[in-house]
């Protein structure tokens, strides 16, 4: 009995001790907040509560309970968010993610990159819980629909990654403070010529490609969102999109097509490619 007891005890313990490693360490407003470009609990909070990663809370506050050296918890974050955020991109099934963060990461004792990266790249590539190969990401960028939601996420984490503010004439500022724009509109009818070469199923598909999406500081009206694009560029992009590094290059552009959505879908899918390196 006194056993039973002693564990008892021991057991609340740990449990407090779990608790106030939460407190001090999940951040529910990460979105209000600025994010650190570097691997960090800053950005777990983002894809836990920005991106609804909340099956990752177990195995982050595991690692966070267990590994006491800072520099190997981050590697670990770092880690985890190329993993989730190439599935995030390529649109893979999220179904088996409670029992990979708490039953095979948690059970296993997985607390050091090493068997971390065995244990992911250990899967078979068609397998659900396989890392997305960079063939793939670059695919998805081409030819995937994404929300608008999935899109700014997956821009904002990309421009964080990107910028250097030292050579920047503003800041990154907290993911609240953008909303997702189409280059081309939705409702492109009226302003924007369709070629005789595209038909109107291509041109609503590079609509939703994430070439087609940036990241603005301000929603625009509805007379700009729809204009031409001289117009929408001089009177809604330049002023609150231009100091980005995911549209570097495009606010130049005299035209914007399906073509230039292809190009820079595929630049895009490079520097995904780069930043979430496997």
């Amino acid at each position: 009995m006194l056993d039973c007891k002693l564990d008892k005890r021991v057991v609340v313990e740990e449990l407090v001790e779990y608790a106030k490693v939460y407190k001090d360490n999940f951040e529910l407003n990460i979105a209000e907040q600025k994010l650190s470009n570097v691997a960090s609990m800053s950005r777990m909070n983002f894809l836990i509560f920005v991106l609804d990663g909340t099956t990752l809370i177990p195995y982050v506050l595991y690692l966070l309970f267990k590994v006491e050296d800072d520099c190997e918890r981050n590697v670990m974050f770092e880690y985890l968010e190329t993993y989730i955020m190439r599935r995030i991109i390529c649109k893979t099934s999220n179904n088996n993610y409670t029992d990979l963060f708490t039953e095979h990461l948690i059970g296993k004792n997985v607390d050091n990159l090493v068997a971390l990266k065995e244990y992911i790249e250990d899967k078979d590539s068609e397998l659900a819980l396989a890392m997305p190969s960079n063939k793939k990401v670059i695919d998805a960028f081409l030819n995937s629909d994404f929300t608008n939601k999935r899109a700014l996420g997956v821009l904002y984490l990309m421009e964080s990654k990107m910028r250097s503010d030292s050579r920047h004439s503003t800041q990154l500022l907290p993911y609240s403070s953008y909303s997702l724009e189409h280059l081309m509109p939705s409702k492109w009818r009226r302003n924007w010529e369709l070629p005789s070469e595209i038909d109107e199923d291509e041109r609503n598909r590079a609509i939703k490609s994430i070439g087609n999406m940036a990241m603005i500081t301000q929603t625009l009206n509805a007379s700009i969102k729809n204009a031409c694009w001289s117009e929408k560029k001089s009177k809604g992009l330049l002023k609150y999109a231009s100091d980005l590094e995911t549209l570097y290059g495009v606010l130049n552009l005299d035209s914007w097509d399906e073509v230039q959505i292809e190009v820079r879908a595929k630049c895009l899918a490079r520097k995904a490619n780069e930043i979430w390196a496997i």
